[in-house]
C-alpha cells in the first residue's frame, strides 16, 4: 500500500490530506472513483505559484474563468462542492481554486477510466476544429499526440478538444464550456467549407441560410440565393429541437430503435426536417445512428441485401463528408470504417445466397480489404490492440471469401486421357 501511494502521489501535503480523509489504503487506488478528483486541481494551484514555466504557458491564451465555472456548476454541482471543501484545507482561496479548475477544463486530455490529464506540451498546441493531430491517453498517465496526415514543414500543430462531427453552432456551445473561442478556418466559415453542415434551407428560394457572422449571437442568418433573413434565435431553435430528437433516439438501445422510421425521416423529411440540407449535421447524425443500428437490431441480424446496402451508403456518406470537414485520421472515422467493413462482409454473405456472379462478390471482398487497411495502420500502434484485431479479422474474412470464389483448374500435363490417376 505504501509503495502504491508513493508511486501515485509525490507530495507530503497530498499524503497528509489523504490520511486525514482516511482514504490512503492500498486497495483504494485500483478502483474507479471520484474520491481523488481534488488532487489535480491541488497540483495545478501549486504549480501556478511554484513553476515559472507553467505560469508563463498560461499567459499565452487568457482563460474565461467565469464561463467555465458556470458550466462546471451546471454539470457537476455536487462534485464541484466536494472539491472546494477538500481544497480549502490547503488554505487555497476561492480564486485559486476557480483558476485551477478552469485551467484543467480548458486544457484537459481524457484518459482511461474517466481520468483527466494536464500536460504542458499539449497546452501549447493551437486549437482547430479541423486538426492535423489526434491524441491517445495511455494507462501509465502519458498522452501521445500524433499527426493524422502528412504535415508540411513549418505547419502549425493543431488539436481539437470537442467532437468535430458537430456543426459550428453546436461546437461553439461545447467550446464555450471549456473557455475556447475558436477562430480556425472552419469556425469562421458559416458554410463550413461549402458543405452547409450547420445551415438551413431557404423557404423562398433554393439557397441556404447561414449565420452572417459566425459566433455572434446578434448576427442574422442570411440566404445565399436571395435577400431573405432570419434571426439567430429562430434558426437555432429549429436546430436545437431537431438535435433533441436525435439525442433522445441515440439514447435508446439498438433494439428499441426503428430503422424503417429513421429511413422514412431521411426520405420524407417531415416537419422541420425538410428545412435541413442533405449535408446537414443532423442528417449526418441520423445516418450514423442507422449505421450503428443495422446488424445490432434483432430484426437486422441476418444479412439482407436491401438494408446492408443502405448501411453501406450511410457509412460512405458520413466518411466522405467528414473528410471534407476534418481531413485525416480520427477515432471516429476508425469506428465508422469498421461499420462499413462490417456491412460489406455481410453483403458478401447476402450476395452469395442471392446467387450474384462471383466477379461482383470478389469486388466487394477487395473493397473490404481497402476499407480496413488505413485504420489498421492507425490502430496497430495503439496500447489497446482490440480494435486492430477486429479490423484484421474483417480483412481475413474478406480474403478467405475471395479465395473460396476462385475457380481452380488442375491439369496434369503428364497424364494420358485414358489414365484415371492424376
Amino acid at each position: 500500500g505504501v509503495a502504491e501511494c508513493r508511486r501515485q502521489f509525490h507530495s507530503t501535503d497530498e499524503c497528509c490530506l489523504l490520511k486525514s480523509e482516511k482514504c490512503c489504503e492500498a486497495n483504494k487506488f485500483g478502483e474507479k472513483s471520484n474520491m481523488f478528483d481534488f488532487i489535480l486541481p491541488l497540483r495545478v494551484a501549486r504549480l501556478i505559484k511554484s513553476n515559472a514555466e507553467f505560469a508563463k504557458a498560461l499567459e499565452v491564451e487568457p482563460i474565461d474563468t467565469k464561463s467555465i465555472m458556470e458550466a462546471c456548476r451546471i454539470k457537476e454541482e455536487n462534485s464541484d462542492k466536494s472539491i472546494r471543501e477538500k481544497l480549502t484545507k490547503f488554505k487555497l482561496s476561492s480564486d485559486d481554486i476557480e483558476k485551477a479548475v478552469s485551467i484543467i477544463e480548458r486544457h484537459k486530455i481524457p484518459l482511461e477510466g474517466g481520468a483527466r490529464g494536464l500536460y504542458l506540451e499539449t497546452m501549447r498546441l493551437t486549437h482547430s476544429c479541423s486538426p492535423n493531430t489526434y491524441y491517445m491517453g495511455l494507462s501509465n498517465g502519458w498522452v501521445v499526440v500524433k499527426a493524422n496526415r502528412y504535415l508540411n514543414a513549418g505547419e502549425v500543430i493543431t488539436i481539437c478538444v470537442v467532437p468535430n462531427d458537430k456543426c459550428n453552432y453546436f461546437r461553439e456551445k461545447l467550446l464555450s464550456e471549456v473557455g475556447i473561442r475558436c477562430s480556425c478556418p472552419r469556425c469562421t466559415d458559416s458554410a463550413e467549407f461549402g458543405t452547409g453542415f450547420g445551415c438551413l434551407l431557404c423557404t423562398q428560394c433554393s439557397g441556404m441560410l447561414s449565420q452572417q457572422k459566425p459566433g455572434d449571437d446578434s448576427s442574422k442568418w442570411t440566404c445565399s440565393g436571395c435577400p431573405s433573413t432570419k434571426s439567430h434565435s429562430e434558426c437555432t431553435a429549429i436546430l436545437d429541437n431537431l438535435d433533441k430528437q436525435v439525442s433522445e433516439l441515440a439514447a435508446k438501445p439498438p433494439e428499441e430503435k426503428d430503422p424503417a422510421w429513421m429511413e422514412q425521416v431521411l426520405v420524407e423529411r417531415p416537419d422541420n426536417w425538410k428545412l435541413l440540407p442533405p449535408t446537414s449535421q443532423l442528417i449526418l447524425d441520423m445516418k450514423r445512428l442507422l449505421a450503428y443500428t443495422y446488424q445490432y437490431h434483432p430484426q437486422y441480424y441476418f444479412a439482407k441485401l436491401d438494408w446492408l446496402k443502405k448501411k453501406e451508403a450511410h457509412c460512405n456518406f458520413w466518411l466522405d463528408l467528414m473528410e471534407k470537414l476534418a481531413p485525416g485520421w480520427s477515432y471516429q472515422k476508425v469506428l465508422m470504417r469498421y461499420e462499413l467493413s462490417n456491412a460489406k462482409t455481410g453483403l458478401i454473405v447476402a450476395m452469395k445466397e442471392a446467387g450474384i456472379p462471383n466477379t461482383e462478390v470478389n469486388a466487394v471482398c477487395y473493397e473490404v480489404v481497402d476499407v480496413v487497411e488505413e485504420p489498421i495502420r492507425m490502430m496497430i500502434e495503439e496500447e489497446d490492440m482490440s480494435m486492430c484485431g477486429v479490423l484484421k479479422q474483417q480483412k481475413m474474412i474478406a480474403t478467405e471469401a475471395r479465395e473460396e470464389q476462385k475457380t481452380r483448374v488442375y491439369i496434369n500435363r503428364w497424364a494420358d486421357e485414358d489414365e484415371e490417376e492424376w
